[in-house]
């Protein structure tokens, strides 16, 4: 049988080697990012900047109708629920829906156009997509599909 102490001194030890490797591989990523922007900036690149769209909740009110043409297209909708780009905007809804004595939510997420085929994207995928446009451009290789269903959009 392990005495108890052993046992926690173990543990202890277990953790710390954890949260050791964990912290190597954060300094990692760092690193590697502080190198990609020195070599980008080197070759006069601008990283592929995030894009952010907010979706608000009001409690108190509808969404007044000056904010409805501001609502993004394609974005579901619903009486108390609106999908806009501009932080502005949605702050100023937010404040309305204050005064009115309302507890109103704004959730920012990162969004990204497929640049194909026009599909919005959310979050990890936003990401995923921004990343890939990114390492096409440092590449100078054509952009991949964002998924099996992407068709290229023609404009006439």
């Amino acid at each position: 049988m392990y005495s108890t102490t052993n046992w926690r001194e173990k543990r202890a030890q277990a953790i710390e080697a954890v949260d050791e490797a964990i912290l190597t591989r954060f300094r990692a990523d760092r690193a590697s990012r502080k190198l990609k922007r020195e070599w980008m900036k080197r070759h006069r690149l601008k990283p592929t900047r995030a894009q952010a769209v907010y979706r608000v909740q009001t409690d108190a009110i509808n969404i007044p109708e000056w904010a409805e043409h501001r609502a993004i297209p394609g974005f579901s909708r619903e009486a108390d629920v609106i999908w806009v780009k501009q932080r502005g905007v949605a702050k100023m809804i937010a404040e309305y829906d204050r005064a009115a004595g309302g507890r109103p939510s704004i959730d920012p997420f990162e969004a990204r156009r497929c640049p194909l085929c026009r599909r919005w994207h959310l979050g990890l995928d936003a990401r995923t997509l921004r990343e890939s446009e990114e390492a096409a451009r440092l590449n100078r290789k054509p952009l991949e599909p964002c998924s099996i269903s992407c068709q290229p959009v023609h404009a006439f």
